[in-house]
């Protein structure tokens, strides 16, 4: 789903080329695609600081292409090899490999690859309902990655098989009704996996962007696993939820944003204790960042959690430009502070 539908460049003619047999989706799998990217050293213009909230900022960058189709990136996550992948609410998977200085601040990428999605059947979308992915996990397993893909407007999850899940014909995981009972466009937005040490492992848990309950809190599902049910998650400042990551120790962490003409754009994200997270509950947290039109951000759309070689906890952030030439695709990298 958009920040601002209204902001959206020339959409009939945009999803027209889009669904109408583009080059992207002529040949089954990801293809080279030229990317540039341009520095953003600072997180807050005209300021040294480094440090916001509980986060330390590690770079980011701006990423721009001559291919028609590149943007709209709604969902973000790291393969087994390190590679980043993202998802397009247009139908689209993009994978690179981030570009990183001795200090381990973002500075570029390499080996970018763009690829049309699959949906049921191995058939291309045709439509934009059917396209809207909108939240990934990838899960490591056996045979290799497994990439996970929530789709907001038709309310579905597909398991695509690596190595290239662009040439992959995926599968859907069983919803239950409790799930299915969401607005068309603001539903299955954010979608995470708990880790393995978590009383949730095995479940798949997405987030409604803003389907609300009776008492207007975000809903939630755990889908799967032993604890299958729906919880709440507390809506405050008029956030509506963007994406969800967990932890490695099995804490949550909520991406929201909010947009006004007035205003612009704002993002904040929570923590979520893992212990609170069970059917019935209603969840809160601290928040560990908030950053308005002052910051350098755009419509974050994206969420990705890793951990380096020596213990740290990154958080690198994707932003959904909405094929708009008033928006920009930003890729942020964030450092978790140290408790």
């Amino acid at each position: 789903m958009t920040a601002a539908t209204a902001r959206r460049a020339l959409p009939g003619l945009f999803l027209a080329i889009l669904f109408a047999g583009n080059a992207v989706g002529a040949t089954p799998g990801l293809a080279p695609v030229e990317v540039r990217a341009i520095p953003i050293p600072v997180f807050l213009p005209g300021s040294r600081q480094t440090r916001f909230g509980a986060l330390e900022y590690l770079g980011g960058i701006e990423l721009n292409s001559r291919d028609p189709e590149f943007g709209s990136w709604s969902g973000l996550d790291f393969g087994a090899d390190g590679r980043i992948y993202s998802i397009a609410d247009t139908g689209l998977w993009l994978s690179a490999r981030l570009v990183e200085d001795a200090a381990g601040h973002l500075t570029g990428v390499t080996d970018t690859k763009l690829g049309a999605m699959r949906i049921d059947g191995g058939r291309l979308p045709q439509k934009k309902d059917e396209a809207d992915a909108e939240g990934l996990r990838i899960r490591p397993d056996a045979g290799g990655d497994t990439a996970l893909v929530s789709f907001e407007q038709t309310r579905a999850v597909r398991v695509y098989s690596g190595p290239d899940f662009s040439a992959a014909a995926p599968t859907r995981i069983k919803l239950p009704p409790f799930v299915k009972d969401l607005r068309r466009n603001q539903g299955l937005e954010g979608m995470t996996l708990p880790p393995p040490e978590s009383p949730l492992a095995g479940s798949v848990v997405p987030i409604a962007e803003r389907s609300l309950d009776a008492d207007g809190n975000h809903r939630g599902f755990i889908v799967g696993g032993p604890q299958t049910g729906t919880f709440s998650l507390r809506r405050s400042d008029d956030f509506d939820v963007s994406d969800a990551a967990f932890l490695p120790d099995g804490d949550l962490l909520v991406l929201e944003r909010k947009f006004s003409f007035a205003a612009g754009v704002a993002i904040r994200i929570r923590r979520i204790a893992g212990a609170a997270i069970r059917p019935g509950a209603l969840l809160d947290g601290p928040v560990l960042l908030v950053a308005d039109s002052h910051y350098q951000i755009d419509n974050m759309e994206g969420l990705a959690v890793r951990t380096t070689a020596d213990g740290k906890t990154l958080l690198t952030l994707i932003s959904d430009d909405n094929n708009s030439i008033f928006q920009r695709t930003l890729l942020l990298q964030f450092a978790l502070a140290t408790p």
